[in-house]
């Protein structure tokens, strides 16, 4: 706590010291043992990095089925969190190169390149993690894209009852006029005939519609 300013420490702190216990490494100098550090760190972080992939993989398969009940949320979370992460690391993987470029002549070669290793497979994390990232953002995307869709759609299907009704309403309106002049005022059915025109109007442009409907959107 006194170092590191945690009341908790690193996950990856707790692995080198189990592994110290358990002697399964015993670093040579203590820069080896910042080595085992990015070592534990490298493996831990593959290890979430796999698991957060394989809940991604179940909220893709959810998208791509079309079950987006609930997903948005889901994924607009991880998306931010994987952005955070993703920065996080990255401005961590600029200091340990910076920290590899100033080697310290006291160090053997030895172990400077098993700590070389170990930063640039943290590279390699903080690529993978930036892949995360940009596969949740394509999640979004799609879910979006879904979203769209079923908008044009329900908007598509309600232009077409607009137009199939828009000459009904106009011969309705018309003959609903209290003027002179009109057609069959005087017929006694008069009313016959013109629902029958409203309904032979109303068959046209639906069979016109629906017919080509391919032209007209």
């Amino acid at each position: 706590m006194l170092v590191t300013g945690r009341r908790i420490p690193l996950r990856s702190i707790e692995e080198v010291r189990s592994r110290v216990e358990a002697q399964a490494i015993i670093p040579e100098s203590p820069f080896g043992l910042i080595t085992e550090f990015f070592r534990a760190l490298n493996d831990i972080g593959e290890g979430l990095l796999q698991e957060a992939t394989e809940r991604l993989r179940a909220m893709e398969s959810r998208v791509l089925k079309r079950d987006i009940a609930g997903s948005r949320e889901g994924i607009l979370e991880t998306r931010r969190e994987s952005i955070r992460v993703a920065r996080d690391m990255a401005y961590k993987r600029t200091a340990m190169f910076e920290l590899a470029r100033e080697r310290p002549v006291l160090l053997s070669v030895d172990e400077f390149d098993r700590f070389n290793r170990q930063i640039h497979r943290y590279a390699a994390l903080v690529e993978d993690a930036e892949e995360y990232a940009e596969h949740c953002q394509f999640l979004l995307e799609e879910l979006r894209a879904q979203v769209e869709e079923e908008t044009n759609r329900n908007l598509y299907i309600l232009t077409m009852f607009s137009v199939i009704f828009l000459p009904a309403t106009l011969i309705a309106s018309v003959w609903g006029m209290n003027v002179g002049g009109i057609p069959f005022r005087g017929s006694p059915n008069g009313f016959w005939m013109v629902a029958g025109l409203i309904a032979a109007v109303f068959a046209l442009v639906a069979i016109v519609l629906f017919r080509f409907r391919s032209k007209f959107f």
